[in-house]
């Protein structure tokens, strides 16, 4: 038989065993539970940073930054889906069923964590240019992204550049008729001709038709708002004139007008028996001249057939000459006219030299001459090409020097993405005087200017300079309601979301009242947020009340990164990057509730150092 004290010892191994096994289960699923209760405060946190990253950068149109976000445990990936591209998501077999089906069901949700979970949520409006969906792998748990401004959403991969292309105009009735008359004074010939202009980037055109006789130009017809490809004809009635006639179209896009196609018809009336003479300046080379310099010119002049050719010199100052020579061609292959002329005044003149035969029938040359002047020489000085600036405000400087010339008329084209092409009046600049224009203001992105200027004849422009604005990143102060604050900073604890008691971090309300700042570290030492009537159980009262002793402070560890201001509101100012900590009941004696539960707002923000 057993002894009595035997079988009490036994029962005690055995209770001791269970009461071992008990404490090890619930030690265990606390640990797990805090674990959880962390990693669901990181998730938050992460969410929190892209969604800020995103919003931000969409509002920077033409800059580019690049992200690193701490991810948890828990995931490996994230993806930025481009929800506009619905149908190729669905149809693309290649991306995850998760994102298509969330695509499919209409969801707003874009960006997508993948791991041991899955989350969603939307994050801004994000486009993504080459495929629907960019997806991003962790390395030793940290994502790297490039994200671009594209003015009102996050663009995740640069698209090319739309480059206006100009139109294409060709003929589809013949390019070169010939019509020959029985007579040049008494004849009416008629002849339609059809060209075909298309845009090939389907813009819409302007349609115009040219008439060229001689030195005259007549625009005779417009097509307006034609819509490509457009057949434009242009019937041309000739009456008791010979001579070629040249009949321009050219088609004008609307894309800004950038480009332009033209085609060109050449309709010769004459006597069948009679061919248009030649005419041609020689010596065409430097055409730079100074005021009351001899200038030698030559003409050169032939006809296929035997006759006078007559021939005039146009000096484009309003004086000519002329004369005229027998002309054999089985004689001689050319004649030649050489003859000088003198200008009194600064300008650019053209020369015509014209040969015309007895029939009527003619042909010309022109030359461009310059008399006393050269263009102005532009140098940029500042900002240097390339630049990168960190203000708002800049100085345009460049320097402008003319031979002739005391003084130029200048402007500046400014180029940026933000606010298209904008053109500076600057005025007069005297001569070989550096001279700076102030712009204020400007918006982040990359600029290109150039300066021109004009002496009254001849216009110079600089060479294209670039620089970039870039504005450094400011922190942002955000403040949650968690159970767990985790790797946030803890501001107080409150014993529930509404009507409740206050303690000091550390004691055992459920309700954790947790704020990050985008750059730096916070503080327990800096601004008062509120003051406790105690550590724990306590009444508060707002930061400039005096009744309470125990102050809930918060600042950063980094002066650089500014400071923390707090103050009490109706409702805090999200354009100041104000977050709201606590609302209370009232200024002192209060009890504590989260921001929807009072009208007395704890609003809390960060002041950039300067």
């Amino acid at each position: 038989m057993r002894k009595r004290g035997q079988v009490s010892e036994t029962f005690l191994y055995i209770l001791a065993g269970v009461i071992t096994a008990v404490v090890v289960y619930y030690g265990v699923s606390a640990i797990m539970e805090f674990r959880g209760k962390g990693a669901e405060a990181e998730s938050i946190l992460l969410k929190e940073k892209i969604t800020l990253d995103v919003q931000r950068i969409s509002k920077q149109l033409g800059a580019a930054r690049n992200f690193s976000y701490l991810f948890p445990s828990e995931y490996n990936e994230v993806c930025y889906v481009d929800t506009s591209k619905g149908e190729e998501i669905i149809n693309n077999l290649s991306i995850s069923a998760i994102i298509s089906d969330s695509v499919e069901a209409n969801s707003t949700n874009n960006v997508f964590l993948f791991g041991q979970k899955t989350d969603a949520f939307r994050a801004g409006d994000i486009q993504v240019c080459e495929s629907p969906v960019a997806c991003f792998q962790t390395q030793a748990g940290v994502a790297r992204v490039e994200m671009y401004g594209g003015g009102g959403f996050a663009l995740l991969e640069p698209c090319p550049a739309e480059i206006n292309r100009p139109p294409v105009v060709v003929n589809e009735t013949p390019a070169y008729v010939t019509r020959n008359v029985s007579s040049c004074s008494d004849f009416e010939v008629n002849i339609n001709n059809i060209a075909l202009a298309t845009d090939p980037d389907k813009d819409n055109m302007d349609i115009d038709w040219y008439l060229l006789k001689w030195r005259n130009t007549t625009k005779t017809r417009t097509d307006t708002n034609a819509t490509s490809p457009a057949e434009a004809n242009y019937n041309l009635k000739v009456q008791n004139s010979c001579g070629v006639y040249r009949l321009v179209v050219v088609a004008t896009d609307y894309a800004g007008k950038a480009g332009s196609g033209r085609f060109e018809f050449i309709i010769n009336i004459q006597v069948p028996e009679n061919n248009n003479p030649y005419a041609e300046i020689l010596n065409k080379g430097i055409n730079y001249f100074n005021v009351g310099q001899p200038i030698t010119l030559n003409g050169l002049g032939n006809d296929t057939e035997k006759g006078t050719l007559s021939y005039k010199w146009d000096f484009g100052d309003g004086t000519s000459e002329e004369g005229s020579v027998w002309f054999d061609p089985a004689a001689q292959n050319n004649f030649t006219n050489i003859t000088t002329h003198t200008y009194n005044a600064v300008g650019n003149y053209s020369v015509w030299f014209t040969v015309t035969d007895e029939q009527g029938a003619w042909a010309t040359d022109n030359w461009t001459v310059k008399i006393g002047n050269t263009p102005p020489v532009i140098t940029p000085i500042e900002p240097v090409n390339g630049a990168n600036l960190s203000t708002r405000d800049v100085n345009l400087t460049f320097n402008v020097w003319d031979r002739e010339q005391e003084k130029t008329n200048c402007v500046i084209d400014l180029l940026s993405q933000t606010e298209g092409l904008r053109t500076i009046a600057i005025g007069d600049v005297a001569n070989n005087t550096d001279k700076s224009w102030s712009l204020s203001n400007l918006q982040e992105g990359n600029y290109t200017w150039t300066v021109s200027c004009s002496d009254g004849l001849l216009i110079a422009t600089s060479n294209p300079m670039n620089f970039t604005i870039l504005l450094p990143i400011l922190p942002v102060l955000n403040c949650y309601i968690l159970s767990s604050c985790g790797s946030l900073f803890p501001v107080i604890s409150l014993s529930d979301l509404t009507n409740a008691h206050a303690e000091v971090p550390g004691g055992n309300y459920p309700k954790k009242v947790c704020c990050n700042l985008t750059e730096g570290i916070l503080t327990s030492s800096g601004a008062t947020v509120l003051k406790l009537s105690d550590a724990q159980n306590a009444h508060a009262e707002d930061m400039t009340h005096t009744n309470y002793g125990t102050a809930v402070q918060m600042g950063t560890s980094d002066p650089k990164y500014g400071t923390i201001a707090c103050r009490t509101a109706g409702s805090c100012d999200p354009g100041q990057n104000e977050t709201c900590v606590v609302s209370l009941s009232d200024y002192t004696n209060a009890h504590v509730a989260d921001c929807s539960g009072y009208s007395i707002k704890i609003c809390c923000r960060d002041i950039p150092s300067p």
